[in-house]
């Protein structure tokens, strides 16, 4: 995200703050509505079911920044 708008630091940094804010908010809260109606098990799977979007969305960043990589900086 710095990458794309590399003038305006301080906002895209509050920016991906922000973020950072909802996504642990929104655990919090599921994991904790999953702790009050269904018990204590629960919770790690929930865990998983938030981790796994967020690697895939890394992986697809990652895939996307290497074909953007012009050719000569591309590892062999």
């Amino acid at each position: 995200m710095i990458s794309k708008v590399s003038q305006s630091f301080a906002f895209t940094n509050s920016f991906a703050t922000s973020f950072q804010n909802l996504g642990v908010i929104s655990g919090t809260t599921v994991g904790g509505w999953m702790i009050v109606t269904q018990g204590v098990i629960q919770p790690p799977w929930i865990g998983l079911g938030f981790r796994m979007p967020a690697f895939l969305m890394i992986a697809i960043r990652s895939m996307v920044e290497r074909q953007k990589r012009p050719s000569e900086l591309r590892p062999n």
